[in-house]
């Protein structure tokens, strides 16, 4: 990764010490996520990635490519593009973006329930999913959302862990209660389509964006020779969080 001082080394945790609660992790806690630290680390050996996350990303070209008529019947504007497909409806450099196309998703719930203290129930939309032209989708992506959400969790234990330490007023297992009463945790299966611009390949792609959530799972990128010219075609990656009030 690069800073802004050159290149910097990101915390890495095992993902069977984040399952023992009573390891103390502090130390690299802070190195991550304290003053200095840059707000994110990598978790290894966590199992059944590799094979979820193989079985998940291939299907975002599959989707991508679909026919127009098929794509079009997964785009649901009175929902804010919350569900389903999403490709030239959000804005980049000040232009439609179609660069990249999103299929949205829950990956807990697909009917969640709206908590009436909450202001709009755009943010509680039911899941579409494309049933008939790609029916492995709905349970690759509820496989890999749960399990990123599921790690996530172990990071939070030992984050609320941190913090009950420096701030006795602090909620005893706030953040845990946060991620695990939300309903409205969001998944996004994104893929990059080929630059038409090989000097613009990195700029097109994506640019400096505040998250609104609380904590953001991401796969590594996979990579598909899509034209058999260039070996960096497209990317895909997937992104949850779980916003709360």
């Amino acid at each position: 990764m690069q800073g802004v001082s050159g290149v910097i080394d990101v915390v890495c945790f095992d993902y069977e010490d984040l399952k023992d609660e009573s390891k103390d992790l502090s130390d690299l806690i802070e190195a991550a996520y304290g003053p200095d630290g840059y707000g994110i680390c990598l978790v290894k050996n966590v199992p059944n990635y590799t094979k979820l996350r193989n079985e998940l990303l291939p299907l975002a070209h599959k989707l991508a490519n679909l026919p127009k008529e098929k794509l079009e019947k997964l785009e649901f504007p009175e929902t804010f593009y919350q569900v389903g497909w999403s490709h030239g409806k959000e804005k980049f450099k000040g232009k439609e973006d179609y660069s990249k196309g999103s299929f949205y998703a829950n990956p807990q719930y697909d009917k969640p329930k709206a908590d009436p203290n909450i202001k709009g129930a755009d943010i509680f939309p039911e899941n579409k999913w494309p049933t008939e032209d790609l029916p492995e989708l709905e349970s690759a992506f509820k496989n890999l959302g749960q399990l990123i959400v599921n790690t996530g969790l172990l990071i939070a234990k030992h984050l609320d862990k941190y913090v009950e330490k420096k701030v006795p007023t602090y909620e005893k297992g706030k953040l845990t209660r946060i991620i695990k009463e939300s309903q409205t945790c969001k998944a996004r299966l994104l893929h990059y389509f080929a630059s038409k611009d090989p000097k613009d390949a990195v700029d097109d792609w994506c640019g400096w964006h505040n998250d609104s959530d609380t904590l953001t799972g991401l796969t590594g990128a996979m990579y598909i020779d899509g034209d058999n010219k260039s070996k960096i075609a497209t990317i895909f990656f997937m992104k949850f969080s779980c916003r709360f009030r």
